[in-house]
């Protein structure tokens, strides 16, 4: 049992890849099994959806984040892609919250060597966001709740022209580090986390 309770784990995801949410929550609760969990459906108001095994409500990872860390009942809040891939419990990565409020992953953790990979890779990094939202995790007090508003705020009321297409979400994350204390970067996901690196 995870001593980092209680946890809400969401993933955000399309009604037609719900299997998908199944799958990776079923890994993390062979770990986890105190974790509350919560499948985000992004594109339509889900129907019933009986003995699924986890919560199953509307709305989009950003705004649901924020709702999340209005729950008093929550310690922490953790977002995870529906395409991870989770072999091993998550606490050591969640020991990285013990002294902060917010975690980050970095997409990027060593400079590419030669041109031509600085012109694919680090600029469209540099264009398209910082951190990997593959994986967020945020406490419910301190500066987690701020964050998760003003995140909230800036992609639902501002244009999205920040970034390329799809990548404004993880565009606006680039300035937490400079607004909120207590944020911490972990440059590399540990063993039994593989995340998609353009999430």
């Amino acid at each position: 049992m995870s001593k980092f309770t209680p946890v809400l784990c969401y993933t955000a995801l399309p009604w037609e890849d719900l299997g998908k949410a199944a799958a990776v929550f079923d890994a993390l609760r062979r770990f986890h099994p105190d974790w509350r969990y919560v499948a985000v459906i992004e594109d339509t108001d889900p129907p019933a959806e009986k003995d699924a095994g986890f919560e199953i409500v509307a709305g989009d990872r950003v705004s649901f984040m924020h709702q999340a860390c209005r729950q008093a009942a929550v310690g922490i809040v953790v977002h995870i892609d529906s395409h991870a891939v989770v072999t091993a419990a998550l606490d050591p990565l969640l020991a990285h919250l013990e002294g902060a409020d917010i975690l980050l992953l970095a997409r990027m953790d060593t400079p590419s060597a030669d041109r031509q990979a600085v012109i694919e890779h680090d600029l469209q990094i540099a264009r398209s966001g910082t951190f990997n939202l593959a994986f967020l995790a945020v406490r419910t007090t301190g500066a987690g709740p701020a964050l998760a508003a003003w995140w909230a705020d800036r992609v639902g009321n501002y244009p999205a022209d920040i970034a390329p297409p799809g990548y404004a979400e993880q565009r606006w994350l680039d300035l937490a580090p400079g607004l909120f204390d207590g944020v911490t970067i972990v440059r590399q996901a540990p063993m039994g986390l593989e995340l998609p690196r353009d999430r």
